[in-house]
């Protein structure tokens, strides 16, 4: 019996360059998201744990599915393939519902204060029309 790798490397799979290029695309795209999930974690106090799942979950899917393109042991390839499944489920789990309806998006906590409106009332067309009424 022969070695699966030497079976897969076999296969003809139709497109094999352009799909493995798609990959390392999805690989690179979902670092990127990855790095920045992380990068504005503390600042959105970690309440931007699905996205950080997405991102984990866009680089298991390309990396599994470069390990079954190239032909790597089939259980890596599938093994990170339901890795992916898991870290997008979970990341659907623990999303905000709100955000999941159309709700507000996340905010950046600021030490800054709401800005002040300006002691007057702008109308376009109009420069300055007078003071604000309160």
């Amino acid at each position: 019996m022969e070695p699966v790798t030497a079976v897969a490397e076999q296969l003809v799979i139709p497109g094999r360059t352009l799909w493995i290029v798609l990959c390392f695309a999805m690989l690179a795209l979902g670092s990127i998201g990855l790095v920045g999930a992380l990068l504005w974690g503390p600042d959105l106090r970690w309440r931007n744990l699905d996205e950080l799942l997405r991102g984990l979950g866009t680089v298991l899917v390309s990396a599994g599915m470069l390990a079954v393109l190239y032909g790597a042991d089939p259980a890596v390839g599938q093994g990170l393939l339901i890795l992916a499944v898991g870290a997008f489920a979970s990341a659907y789990a623990v999303g905000d519902p709100k955000r999941r309806r159309g709700g507000r998006p996340l905010q950046l906590d600021t030490d800054e204060e709401e800005p002040t409106p300006p002691p007057v009332r702008v109308i376009p067309g109009r420069r300055i029309v007078g003071p604000r009424r309160t």
